[in-house]
């Protein structure tokens, strides 16, 4: 009878204190299902969260033009042949600075010839510059100098001698395009340089035809 009254206390103590531990185990089962929960949770979330971030900052910073697409090639290239030979070879090169303007340097190669006349081999180069008026309209203007024959008196004979001759033109034309990067050209220019005796073109209006690509 002395055993059990001493015992009753310590089962009474056992008994009080097994709930609270079972209740902290199960809120520490809880604690760490919450925490894996919020761990899964989190994780899905995320990447479409980056997605949409990546996205709007393709967005706001397009990728811009590589330098290939801003390089463009033309020219003028004429062909006549008969009585009055012509042969025109005219390569440039240009840069778009921007969506509307671009310049470049551009060579220039002319033959001529007339029967029973003569023939003259014209050659130089120029730089240019354009710029593109609404959607199909440009102003262009450019510098060159030609090496040209001409015909000089001298000691009371005539001769031959070549010299440079430079022109500064200025005027604008229309411009057709043909798929994403070629495009047909008419142009009109005025040559303020014209010197109706040195010059290699017989009008200081010249209406030219090309194309770039």
């Amino acid at each position: 009878m002395m055993i059990c009254s001493a015992l009753l206390p310590v089962c009474l103590c056992l008994i009080t204190l097994l709930p609270a531990n079972a209740q902290q185990q199960q809120e520490a089962g809880q604690g760490i299902t919450k925490k894996g929960t919020l761990r899964q949770n989190n994780m899905p979330d995320s990447i479409p969260q980056a997605a949409t971030e990546q996205d709007d900052i393709e967005q706001d910073n397009p990728d811009k033009p590589s330098l290939w697409e801003k390089i463009y090639i033309g020219g003028n290239f004429g062909l006549q042949l008969g009585t009055y030979t012509y042969i025109d070879i005219s390569p440039l090169v240009g840069y778009r600075f921007t969506n509307r303007f671009s310049a470049g340097p551009g060579i220039a190669y002319r033959y001529l010839s007339i029967r029973n006349v003569g023939s003259n081999s014209i050659y130089g180069a120029k730089v240019f510059a354009r710029y593109i008026v609404g959607k199909q309209f440009f102003i262009h203007t450019e510098y060159e100098s030609l090496n040209t024959q001409l015909y000089e008196r001298f000691a009371g004979r005539d001769r031959i001698v070549r010299e440079w001759i430079p022109g500064f033109f200025v005027g604008g034309g229309i411009s057709q395009p043909v798929g994403n990067r070629a495009a047909f050209m008419i142009y009109g220019l005025y040559n303020l340089l014209y010197d109706n005796v040195r010059s290699p073109y017989p009008s200081p209006w010249i209406l030219s035809v090309g194309f770039t690509i």
